[in-house]
């Protein structure tokens, strides 16, 4: 007697990897997150349920930046099989949740947290984690941090730099602490009612990332008859304002009606990104490169040592900048090459070797399941 049997059976591949963990793109990591993010996995295992740890797919930033008072949202939401359970973290310590009723409460049945106004106390670091009988997924750390803003650091007197025409000028902005990261502008103080005013910056005029001013070469309008240059730092999340104290820039004592200085000044790197940077794939990439001279250095770029431009590339501030919208690992690693050049001397260049890397989803199953059929003899 034959009894006919109808077999079952998937092949699953787990793939693991924090969010946090940054690495080179290749082809092969290409090929799976685009297996992670097609629907076939979702639908077999929403049809056939089939017994899977967990998988954390939607997760905060790394940094959340609040002020007090603010609603926030700690995602946490986890597939697989049996459904899973939520838990979070706080600073490593278990985080009970339950304690903080009046403010907190967690949403759907999912490990996401809405804080409904937050206090300093919250200033933490968080991570949620999925658990099931098949394992546990844990997402990445979540930097909850309360925006601050310090002021500049004190100066008795307003600080007075001479320079001539037609050289450059560095006057730093010390930026104060502040999280995140204050937003940098330059303004003119008057002397008389102290009013600022914003600085319409010509080619001759530019910052660096960390918003200290450069002024390519020095021109009579940059002396703004004795009005001081001051740093504006201001905090994108609470939109809070400080100021540096003045510098005022003049010409030596010695040079009469403007008449010093050099018309003829070579090419001179005063600031560039740096020969390495590493950008993330997806992501805007600035590279800068701030050159003085007198005359004002035309400044050009060159990618693998050809002039070739991709579709979306920028080029601002007389082509100080270069900036790629979208980084793609097929077509932006390699080396840049920006030059300046004036009438004095022809060529100054430098190199900035450009990488870039991706990130993986915190984990992907992809399965591949057959039938099959057997016969066996009773």
């Amino acid at each position: 007697m034959f009894w006919n049997f109808l077999f079952y059976m998937c092949l699953c591949r787990l793939t693991a990897s924090q969010d946090s963990i940054e690495q080179n793109c290749s082809k092969n990591s290409r090929f799976w997150e685009e297996r992670c993010q097609s629907n076939q996995t979702l639908i077999v295992n929403k049809t056939l349920e089939i017994e899977s740890p967990p998988r954390i797919h939607i997760y905060p930033p790394r940094y959340i930046y609040y002020k007090v008072g603010d609603q926030v949202e700690l995602s946490c939401i986890a597939d697989g099989f049996p459904k899973p359970i939520f838990e979070w973290t706080k600073n490593g310590v278990m985080f009970n949740i339950g304690k903080y009723n009046d403010r907190m409460v967690t949403m759907n049945e999912s490990g996401t947290i809405l804080i409904k106004y937050t206090k300093s106390v919250d200033d933490a670091i968080y991570q949620c984690s999925a658990t099931n009988e098949f394992g546990k997924s844990m997402s990445d750390f979540v930097n909850l941090k309360q925006a601050k803003l310090k002021q500049f650091s004190r100066r008795k007197d307003i600080k007075k730099i001479y320079v001539e025409p037609g050289f450059s000028l560095r006057i730093p902005c010390n930026a104060p602490y502040s999280i995140p990261t204050a937003k940098i502008l330059w303004g003119l103080k008057g002397t008389i009612n102290g009013s600022v005013d914003a600085i319409n910056f010509t080619s001759a005029g530019s910052t660096d990332f960390l918003g200290n001013l450069f002024i390519t070469s020095v021109k009579e309008n940059d002396y703004h008859k004795g009005k001081s240059y001051i740093c504006i730092a201001t905090n994108p999340i609470t939109n809070e304002q400080v100021f540096s104290y003045g510098t005022v820039v003049q010409p030596p004592r010695s040079c009469v009606n403007f008449s010093c200085g050099s018309d003829r000044i070579s090419p001179h790197l005063m600031w560039f990104s740096g020969s390495s940077v590493v950008g993330l794939q997806g992501r805007k990439l600035i590279l800068k490169c701030i050159f003085g001279g007198n005359p004002i250095p035309k400044i050009t770029w060159q990618f693998q040592n050809e002039h070739k431009h991709s579709f979306g590339w920028e080029f601002l501030h007389e082509g100080q900048e270069h900036i790629i919208p979208e980084l793609r690992i097929e077509e932006h690693i390699g080396s840049y090459k920006c030059s300046a050049e004036n009438s004095v001397d022809l060529n100054l260049e430098k190199i900035i070797n450009v990488d870039i890397k991706c990130k993986f989803s915190n984990y992907c199953i992809t399965c591949k399941c057959f039938f099959f059929h057997s016969r066996f003899l009773i």
